[in-house]
C-alpha cells in the first residue's frame, strides 16, 4: 500500500514537473523574441514555425498585432505572395486598431501585384492589386508609401491596356472587325489614362474604315486628329482618309448597282 502511494506520488510529481516545464517553454514572449531573432537573421522558414506557435498563445497579448505582422512578412519574404496576402488581411480584420494596419494595407496590395503575371496571361490578381492599391490610398492618404502605390496603380493600368488592346489587334487579324470595333473602345474608355488609349483610338478609326461605316470614321478621324495632334499614328490615320474616298465611291456604285437590279425585278399583278 505504501509503495503504491510513493508509486502515484512520484507519477504526479513528474506530470506536474513536466507540466511546469511546458508551460515555461510556452512563455508566448519568448517564443515571440526567439521568433523575431529568427526573422532578424532571415531564416524566415523556422520563423513561420515560430509565429505559427504564437497563433493562439499570443491571442489578447501586446504583441500579437505584431506576431501577425512579422509572420505576413515572412510569407512575403520567401514569396507565398497568396499566404502573405491573408495573413495581412487576418491583421486588418481582427487588429483594425493597430498601427500595423496601414503597413499591412499596403503589403497586402503589393502581395497582389507581385503575383500579377505578364499581360498575356490571366490579370485577376492585378486586379485585384489595383483595388487593394486604392482602398490603401482611401483609408491612408499620408503614408509614405502612397506615390508608390500610385506608380503601382498606374503599372497595373498600362499592363491591362496592353491585354486588352492586343485582344482588339487579334480580331482585326482575325477580319472580326465589329468585335474589334468594340474591344477598342473598350480600352479608350477604360484605360484612358495610358499609352494603349491612343492605339486604341487609332485602331477603332481602321476597323470602322474595314467595316465601311464611313459616317464613324469620319467622326473617330477627325477626332484622333484633334486630340493626338503630335501621334505617330497620324500617317496611318491620314493614309485611311485618302483610301476611303475611292472606296466611299465603290460602295456608292455598288448600292447604286444593286437599286436598279431590285427596280428591274419582275412584280407581281
Amino acid at each position: 500500500m505504501i509503495k503504491q502511494i510513493l508509486f502515484y506520488g512520484l507519477v504526479l510529481s513528474a506530470l506536474f514537473s513536466c507540466s511546469k516545464e511546458t508551460t515555461d517553454q510556452a512563455n508566448p514572449k519568448d517564443i515571440f523574441n526567439k521568433a523575431v531573432a529568427l526573422y532578424k537573421e532571415e531564416e524566415f522558414t523556422k520563423a513561420i514555425t515560430e509565429f505559427n506557435n504564437l497563433s493562439y498563445l499570443a491571442a489578447g497579448t501586446e504583441f500579437e498585432d505584431q506576431s501577425k505582422f512579422y509572420l505576413a512578412m515572412c510569407y512575403f519574404k520567401t514569396e507565398k505572395y497568396l499566404q502573405a496576402a491573408d495573413a495581412f488581411d487576418q491583421l486588418i480584420r481582427t487588429n483594425a486598431g493597430s498601427d500595423l494596419v496601414p503597413d499591412a494595407s499596403y503589403y497586402k496590395a503589393y502581395s497582389y501585384y507581385k503575383m500579377s503575371p505578364r499581360f498575356p496571361l490571366d490579370q485577376t490578381y492585378a486586379l485585384q492589386a489595383i483595388t487593394e492599391f486604392q482602398t490603401f490610398l482611401d483609408y491612408f492618404p499620408s503614408h509614405s508609401m502612397v506615390r508608390d502605390a500610385v506608380d503601382r496603380i498606374m503599372e497595373l493600368r498600362q499592363k491591362l491596356g496592353r491585354k486588352e488592346y492586343t485582344n482588339a489587334v487579334t480580331y482585326m487579324k482575325m477580319e472580326y472587325y465589329k468585335s474589334a470595333t468594340v474591344y477598342f473602345q473598350y480600352v479608350m474608355d477604360k484605360y484612358y489614362d495610358t499609352e494603349w488609349a491612343e492605339k486604341a483610338h487609332a485602331g477603332k478609326v481602321e476597323s470602322l474604315f474595314e467595316r465601311h461605316k464611313w459616317t464613324d470614321f469620319d467622326t473617330e478621324a477627325g477626332k484622333f486628329k484633334s486630340k493626338y495632334p503630335e501621334s505617330t499614328e497620324l500617317a496611318k490615320i491620314d493614309e485611311l482618309i485618302s483610301k476611303s474616298g475611292p472606296q466611299r465611291k465603290k460602295d456608292a456604285e455598288e448600292a447604286a448597282e444593286a437599286e436598279k437590279a431590285k427596280a428591274e425585278l419582275p412584280t407581281a399583278n
